[in-house]
């Protein structure tokens, strides 16, 4: 059994650095389908996606590898034990060209 520890970044506006940043995307909070061509052109290396919704995550991915993301590593997580609910966390990179 592997744990992952997350650890709170400052993400302070002044400190952001676009070239670095990691954007988090929690699909619940928007269902908007543009969001990911949003968050791409601030052009992160990395994107943290974290969805409760299987098919807008599907939307989401297949838009993200159109604009050049990759998906590197992806984790179900159980958040809310005794329901069918499970959070998914994709770590998305940038391909470099």
């Amino acid at each position: 059994m592997q744990v992952h520890v997350i650890h709170e970044i400052d993400c302070s506006v002044e400190r952001i650095d676009p070239a670095v940043v990691e954007a988090f995307l929690d699909t619940e909070l928007s269902d908007d389908p543009m969001l990911a061509d949003s968050i791409c052109a601030m052009a992160p290396n990395r994107v943290v996606y974290v969805s409760c919704d299987p098919a807008t995550l599907a939307r989401d991915l297949k838009r993200f590898t159109q604009l050049g993301y990759r998906a590197e590593q992806a984790v179900g997580v159980d958040l809310f034990c005794r329901t069918s609910h499970v959070e998914t966390i994709v770590l998305l990179q940038r391909e470099t060209l």
